[in-house]
């Protein structure tokens, strides 16, 4: 079930039905019974980091590259969008 908010145990995508751990391990594979050289270890989600300001989410690939707030240095101050973005700090 897909409910707004609330504590999850894992993840699920609702396409291919692949289960992940909250640690982003593949847990379950539906329907992949018997595909050969498949390695589960091996297929699991990819971390990356994420931070949220006013209503933007932004995404960086690069776990070298610098956070949000020294990427958008002033533009904290000089913008404010004051819509409130929840679910992300």
């Amino acid at each position: 079930m897909t409910v707004p908010c609330g504590f999850a145990q894992h993840l699920r995508c609702p396409y291919h039905g692949w289960t992940y751990g909250l640690d982003g391990s593949l847990k379950g594979t539906p329907d992949f019974t018997g595909v050969c050289n498949f390695e589960r270890a091996a297929n699991g989600l990819v971390p990356v980091r994420v931070a949220c300001w006013e209503s933007f989410v932004f995404i960086n690939l690069n776990p070298e590259g610098p956070g949000l707030g020294s990427y958008l240095a002033d533009l904290w101050e000089r913008i404010s969008v004051d819509v409130p973005c929840s679910g992300f700090t």
